[in-house]
This record gives structure tokens, sequence and C-alpha cells, in this order.
């Protein structure tokens, strides 16, 4: 944006209050102030707006004004920047996620368990005041929750059980948009007896 430096010298309450878009009157003054000299101003009539600028070379801001059109293709252009930022890193962040869910998924699936099953959380009635309320603690670790009866050998769980342990007292299991990988020892553990077993 081109800047059009403000004699502010004896700046007019405008400056300070109210709206800051106005028109250059039929004097080529702007809110009342007249511009600096040297300077090719745009012509009576134009809407401006005024505002705060620091200038190269300068240690405080000095009152400047815009032109309404520069100012607003100047917003349009931080818009479509930001929004492009945005969507890169909803790029960034969804390739993240789907690595994360593939490494999840590959060792999840090496767990040689013979019913159907997903990770979960034991939840902490004292830590439902976090993480978003799930109860999840912040160092909890994922288990394998059974959506099925398991019997292998001694190994004897029923649905809903964790591997680790039957009738655990609540547990939770997560949305299908992320994989977690299985965390708890016992849990893998159990899966090796089940492999040799």
């Amino acid at each position: 944006m081109h800047y059009y430096v403000i004699e502010d010298r004896c700046l007019s309450p405008s400056w300070f209050y109210g709206s800051k878009v106005a028109e250059i009157d039929h004097l080529g003054r702007f809110l009342g102030n007249d511009f600096m000299p040297g300077q090719d101003v745009p012509p009576s009539g134009t809407k401006m707006v005024g505002m705060w600028r620091k200038l190269p070379g300068e240690a405080s801001p000095s009152a400047c004004a815009v032109t309404l059109e520069d100012f607003e293709a100047n917003e349009r252009r931080e818009r479509a920047s930001q929004e492009a930022a945005a969507a890169a890193e909803r790029e960034r962040e969804a390739k993240k996620e789907s690595e994360s869910n593939e490494r999840a998924g590959a060792f999840n699936g090496t767990l040689p368990i013979p019913v159907r099953w997903d990770p979960a959380f034991k939840v902490s009635v004292n830590a439902c005041g976090r993480s978003y309320g799930s109860g999840a603690r912040s160092k909890a670790v994922d288990h394998v929750l059974l959506r099925e009866d398991l019997t292998v050998g001694r190994i004897k769980r029923k649905a809903g059980d964790l591997l680790c342990e039957p009738s655990p007292e609540w547990v939770n299991d997560y949305d299908r948009k992320k994989v977690y990988p299985v965390t708890c020892r016992r849990c893998k553990q159990m899966a090796e007896r089940l492999r040799k077993g």
C-alpha cells in the first residue's frame, strides 16, 4: 500500500476518536489535517483510511492515510494469504495423521489376536475434567479392547474385556478417524502368549 503522511503537529480529534474513513475535502485535507508537503496526494473526494504507521527510519508511528481501494485490496490479499496458510496447515496435519494411522495400523496388525478388537484406554474419573472430558490421563497407555469372547488355553476373556484385564471398571474406545497403536506392555505380552499358544 502507498502511505500518505499526515502533518501531525496538531492532529484533529478524529485521529483519536471515531471513524478513520473519510473523503479528502475540497481543501485537500483529510480528517481536518493537511498532508505533509511534497506528496502526490489523490484528488478531493477520494475516500481514504487513516491509520498509524511506523515508517522506515522513524522511532514512533506516524499518522498516515491510504486510499480505501488500496486498503480493501490489501485486506483481501491478507485474507487469501491466511486462508491459504490455514489450508496448507490442514493438509500437513491430515498427511501427518494419515501417516500416523498407517504406522499404528501396521503395528496393530502384527498382534496375533484371533477375534475382533479395538484400541481403548482406561478411564480415570479424576481426569474427566481434562483431556476434553474424555477421562484419559496424559500418560495413559492404549489397550486391546476385545469385541468378542476369547478363549485360548488359560486365557479367557469376554467381549468388553481388556486383553490384560478382565471386567475393567470403565474403558473408552476412540473414534475411528485415528488409529492408536497398542502401548500397554501387558496387552502386548499376552498377545505374544496367544501367538505361542
